[in-house]
């Protein structure tokens, strides 16, 4: 990433290689990657949702797993949420000042959102620590950290991606109409602050969630694990006579 950053600066402020051709065809490349990290996460939401929705019976036919305490989304995950969207906000500021050639604002709103990110993955950590379960408890723990923590994990390449940014506002790389690479990651952020809204609030979301139990489920669930005894003492399971065997 860092040899990345490297060519793309010297061919762009240097060389003088990003002709408009060039310049397409990246943002066409940017694109698409974020349209396959879309995708990405789409599978990491469907992996959740497919067993919150419709829990099996191995789950206990219950969202969360019996033994499993979600965190409650309204509490640090919710201060997360308006962590990140609010640099959502200092960063278009920032991309706004850029292109009406006001400098201070530019480097203003970029640090307001450096330090957000920090925060942001500082509280994300905090999160996993007072967490009462792990990524091997169950498939709650399995979707809940591989959503979380590979959001967590675009957070950080996104706030290298605007350092960089900022670093090439202040050497002065950037201007109103050529600031590719700024503009790339600030559309990045943007991706990854949508993604934040579903992925996290999401996977934090075990206590909202009403699962959509089948009626057979139900059933299977409220019998008892060992019916042998219940024919030894005359009863009746499953709507079978004593007599049935």
């Amino acid at each position: 990433m860092a040899f990345w950053f490297r060519d793309v600066i010297s061919e762009g402020t240097y060389l003088g290689n990003h002709t408009s051709a060039v310049q397409r065809g990246l943002n066409l490349g940017v694109a698409l990657f974020i349209a396959s990290e879309a995708l990405f996460f789409l599978a990491i939401f469907w992996a959740f949702f497919h067993s919150a929705l419709s829990p099996t019976v191995e789950l206990g036919a219950q969202w969360p797993p019996l033994g499993i305490e979600a965190i409650n989304p309204f509490e640090l995950p919710l201060l997360n949420t308006v962590i990140l969207l609010s640099s959502g906000v200092t960063v278009t500021y920032a991309h706004h000042s850029l292109i009406q050639g006001n400098r201070s604002g530019v480097i203003y709103g970029l640090i307001a959102t450096i330090i957000l990110a920090i925060v942001f993955t500082a509280l994300q950590g905090i999160e996993y620590t007072v967490s009462s379960f792990t990524i091997s408890d169950s498939v709650f723990g399995s979707t809940f950290y591989f959503g979380t923590g590979f959001h967590g994990l675009h957070v950080i390449i996104g706030t290298l991606f605007l350092g960089v940014g900022f670093w090439r506002v202040l050497a002065y790389h950037s201007t109103d109409n050529h600031h590719l690479g700024l503009e790339s990651g600030i559309l990045y952020w943007h991706i990854h602050q949508t993604g934040k809204l579903v992925c996290v609030q999401s996977s934090n979301s075990g206590k909202v969630l009403k699962p959509i139990v089948p009626s057979w489920a139900e059933k299977c669930i409220n019998y008892p694990a060992y019916p042998s005894n219940y024919w030894m003492k005359g009863k009746k399971l499953l709507g079978s006579s004593k007599g049935n065997g």
